[in-house]
């Protein structure tokens, strides 16, 4: 009988420690590692939805869980990597974030990878090698995205200085609108919560 491959946990809680949470759903404890980020952010008796890739051994299988899919999915390219096991794809997103992750292969920063404890220049360098460029379009992507959101506020405060508000009561107005919707409401929508909040 072959193993079967978890993709994602729904349950409670039972307990963490300095590397997994046991997850009781619907009756059975799943034991699963975390990145420690993930696990500062759990506790007992606490629901939780989990993203889980099932690493298969010859011996045994383990569970590596995270609270985001885009974690799973940097794990899993990590540990695509020659040299690159689970418990490495572990340490470097307990050590850092999604994003410094991809701005230090981006940016080619050796010595930051290297700070990954068990990471050696060798293990850095490839890892900056196979994944650099899908790195680069991702952070171009979200870089776009972050101007496109900043162009349509200014849109809002620049119709509502040309209908002769005040600059004061437009940047209070737009900062308000901003707390309470997304960019991608589109700029009538927005344009009429700013009046709303002047």
């Amino acid at each position: 009988m072959g193993v079967v491959m978890i993709g994602l946990l729904r349950g409670t809680v039972i307990q963490t420690d300095f590397r997994s949470v046991l997850l009781d759903v619907n009756g059975v404890g799943y034991k699963a590692n975390l990145p420690l980020s993930d696990l500062g952010q759990l506790e007992a008796g606490q629901k939780t939805v989990l993203y889980v890739h099932t690493h298969v051994r010859e011996d045994a299988f383990e569970l590596f869980g995270f609270l985001k899919e885009e974690g799973m999915h940097l794990f899993e390219l990590l540990i695509s990597i020659n040299g690159v096991g689970p418990r490495m794809g572990l340490a470097f997103l307990s050590g850092l974030s999604p994003n410094e992750l991809k701005e230090a292969v981006a940016s080619e920063d050796v010595a930051r990878l290297t700070k990954v404890p068990g990471v050696g220049k060798k293990t850095a360098l490839r890892i900056i090698l196979e994944l650099k460029d899908k790195f680069e379009k991702q952070l171009a992507q979200m870089g776009a995205s972050a101007m496109g959101d900043k162009g349509i506020w200014n849109d809002v405060a620049s119709a509502l200085l040309n209908l002769g508000y005040k600059k004061a009561l437009v940047d209070k107005a737009v900062e308000k609108t901003r707390a309470n919707h997304e960019a991608d409401a589109g700029l009538g929508v927005l344009l009429k919560e700013a009046l709303k909040n002047i």
